[in-house]
């Protein structure tokens, strides 16, 4: 009998790219490939010395491993949307994490630095 978790995240992350993802243009140097993402936010908060919380946000592109082909580095683009972004690392996580337990989709984490067309 076959993993049912392992063949239901496979059809998941299937219908994802079919369904809620968008064309990207991912950039390492001059290298360049068209890739399906889906679009993400990781939230995060922090605790000022005065008592008062702060927070913000990463912009989170979650591509496929298979589709994208290589591991995410600091300082890669993403075009998105008429927007550019900037892989960034992030706390413990790096500049991503696996978004599944079986190493199908990436969380690549990012920040806007700019539009397209400025």
């Amino acid at each position: 009998m076959g993993d049912y978790l392992q063949s239901g995240l496979a059809w998941l992350s299937g219908a994802l790219r079919r369904c809620a993802s968008s064309t990207v243009i991912y950039r390492r140097g001059e290298m360049s490939r068209s890739v399906s993402a889906v679009y993400g936010r990781t939230r995060y908060q922090w605790l000022e010395t005065s008592g008062l919380r702060t927070g913000s946000f990463v912009s989170d592109f979650l591509i496929e491993y298979s589709e994208l082909g290589l591991i995410p580095k600091a300082g890669d683009r993403i075009t998105a949307g008429g927007r550019l972004f900037e892989v960034l690392p992030f706390g413990a996580d790096g500049c991503w994490r696996w978004s599944d337990p079986f190493g199908l989709r990436m969380r690549i984490h990012t920040k806007q630095i700019g539009a397209l067309g400025q």
